[in-house]
């Protein structure tokens, strides 16, 4: 594949900047004081680890609709001096009490679309915890630094994620405690506006309690290499990647 890179801005184009390059070391995410989180890892002296995540922590306070620390996280974690290849799967389990017997006594046919009590034991958070622990180089405070000081503090919202927070506004003020952590006197915040957010909660409530996180913890396994040829019919986990059976074809791409 051959990419072409314009040699000067062009209005028909609609990227306008030059590829980024480095050689002590690059970072990405979807929003740029996140990025910056990571950057600053990296100078410190961490490493790649260290700086994912400092970034996905910035990322919950900075753009929580997309990361939370109630959420999953999945991971394919490289490990250049032992040229090893590493999958976590830190999806969170039920909570010990959500039993169907629990749902049907509280009149629930179903687990609610919203609310607390659809919310998993906190998979992400116990999974970035174990990923600096084995991995990474540098304290928790350090790498979760600039997400604390952006709750304390506060940040600039930037425009594309004010629209998709003003898209759920009416949601999140129809939850009291939604609307007091994510809303401006019951508004999504504008572009450019400063939200601060230093009594952000963390996870408990509905039917979470101390005996979950105990039991839970993420698993670490070495991801299958198939042949190009051979084919696996069945994944046990499809969240956010291509099912197994379609990856000796991805060398194509």
């Amino acid at each position: 594949m051959e990419f072409v890179y314009p040699q000067r801005r062009e209005g028909g184009r609609a990227a306008q900047r030059s590829v980024a390059v480095g050689t002590r070391g690059m970072v990405s995410s979807s929003q740029y004081l996140a990025t910056m989180a990571g950057a600053r890892i990296l100078r410190k002296g961490g490493n790649a680890i260290d700086a994912a995540v400092a970034m996905v922590g910035t990322l919950t306070v900075v753009e929580p609709h997309s990361v939370g620390i109630g959420g999953d996280a999945f991971a394919l974690i490289y490990l250049a001096k032992e040229q090893r290849l590493v999958g976590m799967n830190g999806s969170g389990r039920s909570p010990y009490r959500a039993t169907i017997e629990w749902f049907t006594e509280h009149g629930m046919r179903e687990i609610p679309e919203r609310g607390i009590y659809s919310v998993t034991v906190p998979g992400a958070l116990h999974g970035w915890g174990e990923a600096l622990e084995r991995y990474g180089t540098l304290p928790f405070a350090d790498v979760f630094e600039d997400a604390i000081s952006y709750a304390e503090e506060g940040f600039p919202v930037t425009e594309v994620i004010a629209g998709e927070w003003r898209h759920m506004e009416a949601v999140l003020r129809s939850d009291g405690a939604a609307a007091k952590t994510y809303l401006i006197d019951g508004k999504a915040p504008a572009p450019g506006s400063r939200l601060c957010n230093p009594d952000r909660p963390g996870w408990g409530g509905g039917l979470l309690w101390r005996r979950d996180p105990r039991r839970d913890s993420p698993v670490l396994v070495e991801p299958r290499r198939p042949a190009h040829r051979e084919r696996l019919h069945r994944s046990r986990d499809h969240v956010g990647g291509a099912p197994l059976h379609r990856l000796p074809h991805l060398h194509r791409l």
